[in-house]
């Protein structure tokens, strides 16, 4: 992950991993950095553009895409899924509904 310092250049923020989900104080901790960091660059928590409804979108759509891949036996873009009668055939949009609004993905076609 990159910011944007005040005198205008990029750094990189040394990545930090998701507590396990377990570990009640740490995933505090990292929630209150994500809500923070937002705070900062102006993001409200929900609605269109904010911070929870784009963490569950891309946790949800990278669940589906874990698991078509998973299904497929090969990942997006893999050469080996050429030809093999059972591959990707492109995306729909879906709106999904979800206790923080309505979410759009991109679904897979099978």
């Amino acid at each position: 992950m990159s910011t944007r310092q005040p005198s205008g250049e990029m750094s990189v923020v040394p990545a930090r991993s998701v507590p396990a989900v377990s570990d009640e104080a740490a995933m505090r901790e990292w929630a209150e950095l994500l809500v923070a960091r937002a705070r900062e660059e102006g993001v409200d928590l929900t609605g269109e553009g904010g911070l929870l409804t784009g963490l569950v979108r891309q946790v949800l759509q990278t669940g589906l895409e874990v698991e078509m891949a998973d299904h497929l036996g090969y990942e997006r873009h893999d050469p080996a899924g050429r030809g093999s009668g059972n591959s990707r055939n492109g995306v729909y949009p879906k709106t999904v509904a979800t206790e923080i609004g309505d979410v759009e993905l991109a679904m897979v076609l099978g």
